[in-house]
């Protein structure tokens, strides 16, 4: 049976570290080093190196737990675990603070740091570094009796460090979700940009790693008998534990995408689009779902696609010309420069003809273009609008954003009624939107009586095409999806703060005032629907757990649901709710509601159940479809238990009406 021995004359332990645990956690964190490992070289993720040094600290920690359940007086297994799993968390840190910089880039969000971007990730490494050297010195002074107490002091001065930096960033990230959230840019509306779930992770990790180091600060300031460091359990239930948890959340959401080039804003220039061969193209604007197969003489995917194919060097002599032109071998490189180990061409002597570049119009525009023309996209489903197509698609020449985003729109129409191919025309949308928010905020700098017109219908168009994509994110955690709809509501209502009073005016006596709602409707009037919201504004003070001014604010956005209701039943024709009720309401309602949305409060997502009323009256439009019974799921399962009585109402309309 193993003792518990002193090492001349002093105890390194006040127990024998337990063999069976330390074993358990050298599995579990040999597994997870192996998987990061991988994972690193695999996508070339060379910012995680520290993270998978961290990793391997781990292990070489709890191997020297292990080695001391029988040598409880050897100093080598004492000093082992001592430093390593110490400072394994300050490399964990690391990591964490380099991936904070690149969802920041990634999403064009650097102007929203507190901190200038290039000073963030080595700001916080280097405060991590100084925590990590000072502890690693530290511990070295704790194994002679003498300066045990000094090694302790010093100990904590680094943990406190630590503490200190990682505060720091969490004030950090936390400004920079909520500058992102008021000022959002384009590319944060993009699927693959996933920032928000990568900021949570970070939150979590940081979260985890602040549990550890507090806990380490307490083990420290109690000193040698004090009950942390009498008692083995502690360590692992707030060391090993969260630290293992820390490596598993790294890996299931791995930060390789912040390495690629975001789909949303493309930069267009005389040569047309140039797809990625590898990630030093410096030249190359990438599309992640478009990637080069680099075979030869053109690479087929940038064929199909209309695509410059950017494998073939492009000449090194000569002037080009619109037109194609022939030119010898050795403007090229051939397969054995470019890959030293594949073989060489048979015919090296044939000449290559270089491709002429690409064309920005392609077929598929011309079939968004006529869908656009003949009015078939509806995105206004009244009789006013199928008078107006022309004149729309007029305005969109001397606005090029305007005709951008129409195309946008009805790429979003193909991919909400095709079953094939819908892929293709869902990333064509969000390269055309992209495009127009560019064009719109390079030629828009005020708003005048030339732009009034244009500009109030391309923000109509931008926030409609934003609200019914969020919805076409089924597969997307819930979290993400109400975050992107509280994002697309922020947009729409930003509409009125963009055109003041004077503008309202002016668009009603414009030629689209056709299209304007005008009508407010019977405030008396009554049916199933009004009842169920006027049911709702009456019982909403009984609703529990409602903080101050919260009720006015809900029982407010509750009013705006029923009067766009109301106010859209003098646009019905042949029995069909007009589309446009779908789109008033994120318009008129408050910025205090969406806050509140934002802040996941229960009585905020209550009062979007009711809203999927709306959406699904209007679900036999192309842009609604089942976007009710979608939304009524995510709002109950995220309310939970107990709310059967206050969701009755809008589940009896959207499911029954199935």
């Amino acid at each position: 049976m193993t003792q518990l021995k002193s090492h001349n004359g002093y105890y390194l332990w006040n127990y024998v570290p337990s063999m069976g645990a330390a074993v358990f956690f050298i599995l579990l964190f040999i597994v997870m080093t192996g998987l990061h490992g991988w994972r690193m070289f695999k996508t070339r993720t060379w910012f995680c190196i520290p993270f998978f040094i961290g990793c391997f600290f781990e292990i070489m920690g709890y191997i020297g737990r292990a080695l001391a359940h029988n040598s409880t007086d050897a100093l080598g297994p004492y000093i082992l675990q001592s430093i390593f799993t110490l400072v394994a968390p300050a490399l964990f840190a690391a990591s964490i603070y380099m991936t904070l910089g690149r969802i920041m880039r990634h999403v064009k969000g650097e102007h929203h740091s507190v901190i200038r971007i290039n000073w963030l990730t080595r700001s916080f490494v280097i405060g991590d570094v100084l925590s990590f050297m000072v502890q690693a010195n530290s511990a070295a002074l704790m194994f002679k009796a003498s300066t045990v107490k000094m090694g302790e002091n010093l100990v904590l001065v680094g943990l406190f460090i630590q503490v200190i930096s990682f505060g720091l960033f969490f004030v950090t990230a936390v400004i920079f979700e909520r500058r992102m959230r008021k000022e959002p840019t384009a590319e944060s509306f993009v699927v693959e940009a996933s920032w928000l779930q990568h900021l949570r992770v970070l939150y979590t990790m940081s979260v985890l790693i602040m549990i550890r180091s507090i806990f380490r600060v307490v083990e420290y300031a109690e000193g040698q008998k004090g009950y942390s460091l009498k008692h083995e359990w502690t360590l692992y239930m707030f060391d090993a534990v969260p630290m293992f948890i820390v490596t598993v959340i790294y890996y299931v959401w791995y930060p390789s995408e912040l390495t690629a080039p975001l789909p949303s804003a493309p930069s267009i220039d005389a040569q047309g689009i140039h797809l990625v061969h590898n990630q030093n193209d410096l030249e190359a604007k990438s599309y992640p779902r478009a990637q080069c197969d680099e075979s030869r003489p053109g690479c087929v995917n940038c064929s199909t696609a209309n695509y410059q194919c950017s494998y073939l060097k492009p000449p090194t002599s000569g002037t080009s010309t619109p037109t194609a032109s022939v030119t010898t071998p050795d403007s090229f490189k051939s397969p054995s420069d470019t890959h030293p180990d594949s073989q060489a061409s048979p015919h090296p002597s044939i000449p290559l003809v270089a491709m002429p570049p690409p064309p920005l119009v392609n077929l598929l525009h011309l079939e968004l273009f006529q869908l656009i023309c003949t009015g078939s996209i509806l995105l206004w489903d009244t009789s006013a609008y199928k008078t107006k197509p022309v004149q729309v698609v007029k305005m969109g020449f001397s606005a090029p954003y305007l005709m951008h985003e129409l195309l946008a729109c009805a790429a979003l129409y193909l991919y909400r009624t095709r079953s094939n191919q819908n892929g293709l025309y869902h990333e064509e949308a969000t390269k055309l939107q992209g495009e127009s928010l560019r064009i719109f905020n390079e030629i828009v700098k005020d708003i005048d009586t030339e732009n009034i017109v244009p500009a109030f219908l391309y923000s109509g168009i931008l926030g409609f095409h934003l609200f019914i994509d969020t919805f076409s994110m089924s597969t997307a955690h819930m979290d993400e999806f109400l975050d992107r709809l509280v994002h697309s509501i922020t947009i729409m209502r930003g509409i009125r703060t963009i055109f003041s009073p004077k503008w309202w005016a002016y668009l009603k006596t414009s030629e689209i005032s056709d299209l304007l709602q005008h009508n407010d409707g019977d405030p008396n009037h009554k049916d199933d629907i009004s009842d169920i919201l006027d049911w709702l504004r009456a019982e909403l003070p009984q609703y529990p757990a409602l903080e101050a001014n919260e009720c006015q604010i809900l029982q407010e956005a509750v009013e705006k649901l029923r009067w766009s209701y109301v106010s859209g039943l003098a646009f019905m024709e042949n029995g069909m709710y007009a589309s446009r009720i779908v789109t008033v309401w994120p318009i008129t309602v408050s910025s205090e509601y969406s806050d509140l949305l934002a802040q996941r409060r229960p009585g905020s997502l209550l009062v979007l159940a009711y809203f999927s009323i709306i959406l699904h009256v209007c679900r036999n439009h192309w842009a609604v479809g089942q976007s009710g019974i979608y939304l009524l799921n995510v709002v109950g399962t995220y309310l939970g238990e107990g709310h059967e009585k206050w969701l009755q109402g809008p589940r009896s309309m959207v499911f029954q009406s199935t």
